[in-house]
């Protein structure tokens, strides 16, 4: 409530799938409520054991498009454990995300 209290801004992740899907989680409401007050949100995969440094383009693709949940527009990517390939980085630029992001 912070950040919408002072209109300070801010990127939520979104783990998608059943750990976003969970209809007795309070996350996705407080994230639908940031998103519409102007809140980037970014794609953070379908599951947290994905490696994509491991895994081909299509793999890529089929993980990162399941994670995108309905009602939010996604350019920003963020691989589980900054782990990523040139497999992940096609997968990205054929998705139409522009940014991802990483601590590596």
């Amino acid at each position: 409530n912070l950040f919408l209290e002072e209109e300070a801004p801010l990127s939520m992740g979104v783990i998608g799938g059943v750990y976003f899907g969970s209809q007795w989680s309070p996350v996705p409401k407080k994230v639908r409520q940031g998103y519409a007050a102007g809140f980037e949100v970014f794609n953070h995969g379908d599951d947290a054991a994905t490696r994509f440094s491991d895994i081909d383009v299509d793999a890529a693709k089929q993980h990162i498009a399941a994670a995108e949940e309905d009602g939010f527009e996604y350019s920003s990517f963020v691989p589980h454990q900054n782990l990523y390939a040139e497999s992940t980085l096609d997968a990205l630029a054929e998705l139409g995300y522009k940014v991802i992001s990483t601590c590596a």
